[in-house]
This record gives C-alpha cells, sequence and structure tokens, in this order.
C-alpha cells in the first residue's frame, strides 16, 4: 500500500514520492481529465502545480489527483511551527493567540 509506505500510516500520501516509484507508463487523472505520461519523471515535469493524491486504481496504473491551492503566508508558518513543536503545540498557540483586543488584555 503506497499510502502506508509513504506517509508511515499517518498523513497524505506525497505526490513527489509516488512518482519517484513509477516507471513506467500511467494515466493521471486531474481534475476529472485524463493525461498519460511514460512515467513518473515525465509527469514530475509537465506538473508543476502542487497536487493531492486521491486515488490509485487498477492493473493499468491510474492515479487520481486534484489541484491544491497554495497554502497563504499564516497556513505555512502555521506548518513550519507544527513541524518543529508537533500538532498539539501549534493548536494550542493558534488558540492562545485568539481575537486582537487592542492592547488591552482583552477588557473592555
Amino acid at each position: 500500500d503506497y499510502t502506508g509506505y509513504f506517509s508511515n500510516l499517518g498523513g497524505r500520501l506525497s505526490f513527489t514520492e509516488l512518482m519517484a516509484t513509477v516507471h513506467g507508463p500511467f494515466t493521471a487523472e486531474i481534475d476529472g481529465e485524463e493525461r498519460a505520461f511514460r512515467n513518473g519523471e515525465d509527469a514530475l515535469e509537465a506538473l508543476t502545480e502542487r497536487y493531492e493524491v486521491t486515488g490509485i486504481a487498477g492493473k493499468e496504473l491510474r492515479i487520481r489527483l486534484r489541484r491544491q491551492g497554495r497554502p497563504s503566508a499564516e497556513q505555512a508558518l502555521q506548518a513550519a511551527y507544527a513541524a518543529v513543536l508537533g500538532e498539539t503545540a501549534a493548536a494550542e498557540a493558534a488558540d492562545a493567540k485568539g481575537p486582537r483586543t487592542g492592547g488591552n488584555g482583552g477588557r473592555p
């Protein structure tokens, strides 16, 4: 199972890592449109946007992808913070931040 192998049973399957293992022809269904590729290397050269792997199927390899939007600066910082301190600490920091109060400590 590719998902368990690449994500260590904890998260999304990396499109780039999956393409490193695809050495033969396959079809990618990208947001409902099909494209054929000779191998994973060709796909990585042609597909320059970010993609989420949503499925892998068939004897003739078919990989279903969805375009991902680029993360906002805040999302990128949260992801970096989570990577360093762990998911729980990042969530606690975001909760502690709370709404801005104008510097009066939240008092009316």
